[in-house]
């Protein structure tokens, strides 16, 4: 549950920088299929993957988990 809402915000976040799916995997250092699982909360990102696309998406980390409950 929290895997998929994390998943939500860094897609909502991704969205509103104007970035396809292919660019985001490929800052990060992984496949466009991995990164459809991260997005879609199949796969849990590790800390330097957060670290990672806080910087792209001109974020925080912890704007990742704002609002879940």
């Amino acid at each position: 549950m929290v895997d998929r809402m994390v998943g939500r915000k860094i897609k909502e976040r991704r969205l509103e920088q104007g970035l396809s799916k292919l660019e985001v995997a490929r800052h990060i250092g992984c496949s466009s299929a991995a990164y459809d699982a991260l997005e879609d909360g199949y796969l849990r990102p590790d800390v330097s993957t957060l670290q990672a696309l806080a910087a792209l998406l001109k974020c925080r980390m912890g704007d990742f988990f704002t609002d879940i409950r």
